[in-house]
């Protein structure tokens, strides 16, 4: 498969679908790049590793479109990346952080799943959820957008 493709991005399709001189603009997260600040150093980089492996091929996908783009032969290619930053939470009235998904239920998805256990699962709510109330929270990730045109 082509690199796009890997990722859940039909590279020949795209292309195809552009007409010459037309743009695209794509933005993903990089997740390879998760970070969580937890008492629990190790715990922290497990739950980043659980993240990645749950992800799969699609972890990477921030980190590769510039590369995609220029793979299917994109001109004019301007590219940019941010870091999103959660540093607040009220744990007692949003599922997850504002812009972040509902923390227990991926976090019982990577559990069911293997990529970490119960327990684990149990000690990073604990944690995160402490954190929170706490005014001690920081989770971040890394996000590229790459636009481009069609020759």
């Amino acid at each position: 498969a082509e690199l796009g493709e890997s990722m859940g991005v039909p590279s020949a399709e795209m292309s195809r679908v552009l007409r010459p001189g037309g743009r695209v603009c794509l933005t993903d997260s990089d997740w390879r790049t998760f970070v969580v600040d937890l008492p629990d150093r190790a715990l922290s980089a497990r739950i980043a590793d659980a993240v990645v492996a749950f992800r799969g091929d699609g972890a990477a996908t921030g980190g590769r479109l510039l590369n995609v783009c220029r793979d299917v032969g994109l001109t004019d290619l301007a590219h940019s990346a941010s870091t999103h930053v959660w540093d607040a939470w009220d744990p007692d009235r949003r599922p997850g952080p504002p812009g972040l998904f509902p923390l227990r239920d991926v976090f019982s998805l990577l559990a069911a799943a293997g990529n970490i256990d119960d327990a684990e699962a149990e000690r990073f709510f604990d944690q995160i959820e402490a954190a929170a109330r706490a005014d001690r929270l920081f989770m971040s990730v890394s996000m590229t957008a790459v636009y481009g045109r069609a020759p």
